[in-house]
């Protein structure tokens, strides 16, 4: 008999666990992302607020770069965007402040932004939210346009190389944020 309830749990538990294999892969297979590469050198401006030279609570930042399909930037980077602007489908734009060393900000919050992901021909997908100094944090999806993607919801931006101009933005596939 216990034979027989141990063989009962393993085949419920093996049937509670397959749902959500199920799910994850589903919810892989339900997203798209999108690798973003920044040349800091002539694309990237800082409006240093205390005129220290370096990055500090308060400073403005901008930035525009090439949007190219998710995965073509290798983890670890690409030497130059250069390298693979033929590849481009899209121009990212950035706007915020740098929250670092501010007493209410988190230890890893670096800077508060607005993103646009402007596909071309296609639509955009706006973000707000932290820029943190972790290799993968959550943006908030303030909106898109033309279903490149959801209209609400979260994305997940995982950082791709050293410096930070490099991202990848992951969202969901199916038009609703999840």
């Amino acid at each position: 008999m216990k034979v027989f309830h141990y063989g009962r749990t393993l085949l419920l538990t093996a049937a509670l666990i397959s749902p959500l294999s199920a799910t994850a892969d589903d919810r892989e297979r339900r997203s798209k992302s999108f690798d973003v590469c920044v040349d800091p050198t002539v694309n990237f401006r800082l409006d240093d607020a205390d005129d220290s030279g370096d990055l500090s609570a308060g400073d403005g930042i901008n930035a525009v770069g090439i949007i190219v399909p998710g995965g073509t930037i290798p983890a670890g980077g690409v030497a130059s965007c250069d390298s693979i602007a033929s590849k481009r489908i899209g121009t990212f734009f950035a706007s915020g402040r740098v929250v670092l060393g501010l007493p209410a900000a988190a230890p890893d919050d670096l800077a508060y932004v607005d993103w646009q992901f402007r596909i071309d021909g296609k639509g955009a997908i706006d973000t707000t939210g932290p820029v943190k100094t972790v290799a993968e944090y959550p943006q908030t999806i303030t909106g898109s346009t033309g279903g490149v993607g959801p209209s609400k919801g979260q994305a997940l931006t995982k950082v791709l190389n050293a410096d930070g101009f490099q991202i990848r933005l992951i969202v969901s596939n199916s038009g609703q944020g999840d």
